[in-house]
């Protein structure tokens, strides 16, 4: 796997090109079974693995092992728009996700 992430390493910067990157709290670990509601209905995540990065990291996760559900998405983009080349980082995410599970 080391060589494949050494050819990756320099085409980094292409997938962020023009894009302001303001740091977020993130969750660090935001799927749907970290997630539930209570019995009134309102929204909760539990087992949280913090970190501050860009908040596009949450949503590839949150899409790896099963969805949040269309609704999350369609009101989570309602308040922040994909940016352009969102799709092509939901996937480098998802394999640095993919990467740091399986180095365990």
């Amino acid at each position: 796997m080391g060589d494949h992430w050494l050819r990756l390493l320099p085409k980094m910067p292409h997938f962020f090109h023009g894009l302001d990157i303001f740091p977020s709290l993130l969750h660090g670990d935001l799927w749907s079974g970290n997630a539930a509601q209570t019995a009134g209905g309102d929204p909760v995540v539990f087992d949280p693995a913090a970190v501050y990065g860009h908040h596009e990291f949450d949503l590839a996760i949150s899409t790896m092992f099963g969805s949040l559900g269309r609704p999350f998405y369609t009101a989570y983009h309602q308040l922040i728009p994909k940016a352009d080349g969102f799709d092509t980082r939901q996937k480098l995410y998802q394999l640095v996700s993919l990467h740091c599970f399986f180095s365990q």
